[in-house]
């Protein structure tokens, strides 16, 4: 990142009195995420917890059956998934030791 871009990023942050709204692996968030979130992402993500809670794929068949879209969905969601409990097992083995 540019530097005087980052400059003017604080500068715009401290004028709009912006308080930080939460932080997301290291990511400081200052306002909520969920209005990037577009109808499409919306959808895609429903799909994708269906799935995981039934068990149950959308189409008939098995997962090559399956639109290419929902199986690329499913295998970012279970990567972004299993890196985001690292950590915390990370935790838990070191708290064994």
């Amino acid at each position: 990142m540019d530097p005087f871009e980052k400059d003017e990023t604080i500068t715009a942050l401290k004028e709009a009195r912006a308080a930080k709204t939460a932080t997301l692996h290291g990511v400081r968030l200052f306002e909520c995420p969920v209005g990037w979130i577009s109808q499409e992402t919306h959808e895609i993500m429903r799909a994708i917890f269906l799935v995981e809670q039934t068990g149950r794929l959308l189409w008939p068949g098995e997962w090559a059956d399956q639109p290419a879209w929902l199986v690329q969905a499913f295998e970012i969601y279970g990567s972004l998934k299993a890196e985001w409990h690292r950590p915390k097992e990370e935790a838990n083995e070191q708290k064994k030791r």
